[in-house]
């Protein structure tokens, strides 16, 4: 049976040793832009363990009590216990512990033809029942901005795509992960245009 344990910043630095291999140089920040997020309260690491203590992987993400959603920013599962089925495990513990959510927004790499990994992603979100956004999603960096889609896995089988709610979502999003990027605001009045 698989957990989700709530780390705190000590535990990062294993985690971010991870990320270097796992995620793309342009999609990763800092290691002390990380410890920040991490000490805001919405920002959230949590080990996802199996019930013999083994840490299997991570989420990265910010839960939104008020709004009612939650953002992952990071999820991996360690090279070593890839393809043992943690996937769609993980996405069930998430919406059962974040039932009152409603869903979970992913920023998915755009499908590549050259790259099957993004188009094994997205078959996988797709298989969650994610729903690609409808909008020009881009991704701040501090190259500037990066073009991905968004993805939304609802909670609720009556979902329908409401891109007010996205857009506010979107906002504060932002404002929690991208604020020290200076294009940020520029991206988001894109988004909003």
């Amino acid at each position: 049976m698989l957990n989700l344990i709530l780390e705190n910043t000590e535990y990062f630095s294993s985690v971010y040793e991870d990320m270097k291999i796992q995620f793309p140089a342009d999609e990763l920040k800092d290691f002390d832009c990380f410890i920040k997020l991490l000490n805001k309260p919405s920002y959230r690491l949590y080990s996802v363990v199996e019930s013999d203590n083994v840490r299997v992987g991570y989420v990265i993400c910010i839960t939104d009590d008020k709004n009612k959603f939650l953002w992952i920013d990071y999820i991996a599962i360690y090279k070593n216990m890839q393809c043992k089925g943690y996937g769609h495990k993980i996405f069930y513990l998430l919406k059962e512990k974040f039932a009152a959510y409603t869903g979970i927004y992913l920023e998915v790499e755009k499908p590549d033809i050259n790259e099957q990994n993004t188009i094994r992603r997205i078959n996988f979100y797709k298989s969650l029942g994610a729903k690609k956004l409808n909008l020009n999603y881009i991704y701040p960096n501090k190259n500037g901005g990066l073009p991905m889609d968004l993805y939304f896995i609802p909670f609720s089988t009556d979902y329908k795509e409401n891109l007010s709610l996205a857009f506010r979502d979107i906002s504060c999003v932002f404002e929690i992960l991208h604020s020290d990027i200076p294009i940020t605001k520029n991206i988001l009045e894109q988004l909003l245009a």
